[in-house]
């Protein structure tokens, strides 16, 4: 009886194979799930603040400056996730979210994240104040 024998290098081929699919399939995915969401955290001095419309605008000003030093995309979104009152500063937590990130965002707020498990269970309830730069 003979036996038919593969060389090594015919034994290797399908492990090959697989292994340039799944870097191919690795890359597809990688740029098709491009969506930017950051959060940042900033810092009013409110020592010299005087009135709410000084309030408003050292907001805006620190809102502005988080976005031109800590993103390097443009936000479709911008939204105020939080503050808290730290001596005499105010901390600001702040969110920004391109276009795809704003889709995914909406998404998830519909509860068409693709999980089957109530908002109730999640414990995360998204609240978000959406504000013009």
């Amino acid at each position: 009886m003979t036996r038919l024998r593969l060389s090594t290098d015919h034994r290797r081929l399908p492990i090959v194979s697989v292994a340039l699919a799944f870097m191919l399939a690795t890359l597809v995915i990688a740029s098709v799930v491009s969506a930017h969401v950051v959060q940042v955290t900033t810092a009013i001095d409110i020592a010299d603040i005087k009135s709410p419309h000084d309030f408003e605008r050292a907001l805006q000003d620190a809102v502005e400056d988080a976005a031109n030093g800590a993103i390097a995309f443009e936000p479709a979104v911008v939204a105020l996730t939080g503050m808290r009152i730290v001596g005499d500063r105010v901390l600001v937590g702040v969110l920004f979210a391109d276009e795809a990130g704003k889709q995914m965002l909406e998404a998830l707020d519909q509860g068409t994240d693709g999980s089957d498990t109530p908002d109730d269970e999640q414990g995360v309830k998204t609240t978000t104040t959406k504000t013009e730069i």
